[in-house]
């Protein structure tokens, strides 16, 4: 019984010690998970967790584990939706092309269908050949375009929602900030079908 309770005074103990040590983190990448400190540095190697040709993304959303991930620079979508644990329950699963590229310090936010409503499509807004369709493209897809961030892209959806759909490309000059440098940039990349 002594030996119990002993056994029982040093399990406390260790807890009650390791809970006022600095937190650690669990860094996921897409390969591995490597524990670090909340400085990002590999504790077991005393290395950057973040070196090589990694980049950070923030996962949010739909997903089970939203957090910021650790993943190959030439990683794609798909890959940063299996780090974060997949869909959980009513995500818009097509919403967002997961076979996009990510980008560092991005933000991939996978909605749920409910926040779109009724006239959600899962429609890609890029066509086979490689164009942005401006009136279907989605957040992330009209930022792949030259010069367009993500002020501008919440504009040109703003604009479709406010006026319609845009019969001509050159309407995307309608935009505030989208003028005639940015358009001529942007032009050969973007259709209305």
């Amino acid at each position: 019984m002594r030996r119990l309770l002993i056994l029982i005074w040093n399990i406390i103990l260790v807890v009650g010690l390791c809970s006022c040590q600095k937190e650690n983190a669990i860094v996921v990448t897409a390969d591995k998970q490597v524990a670090s400190d909340e400085y990002g540095v590999d504790i077991a190697t005393g290395g950057d967790a973040i070196a090589g040709n990694q980049v950070a993304v923030y996962v949010c959303g739909a997903v089970a584990y939203p957090g910021v991930y650790y993943l190959a620079a030439d990683s794609i979508k798909e890959e940063a939706l299996a780090a974060a644990g997949g869909f959980v329950d009513g995500a818009a699963s097509t919403y967002v092309n997961l076979a996009e590229k990510i980008r560092e310090g991005e933000r991939i936010y996978f909605p749920y269908e409910e926040e779109l409503g009724v006239d959600y499509s899962p429609i890609s807004g890029i066509t086979s050949d490689g164009k942005v369709n401006i009136n279907t493209a989605t957040l992330d897809e009209l930022m792949t375009l030259p010069g367009v961030g993500e002020s501008k892209a919440c504009s040109i959806i703003e604009y479709r929602q406010d006026n319609g759909s845009f019969e001509d490309i050159e309407d995307i000059k309608n935009i505030p900030g989208i003028k005639d440098g940015i358009y001529n940039n942007i032009k050969d990349y973007i259709v209305v079908n």
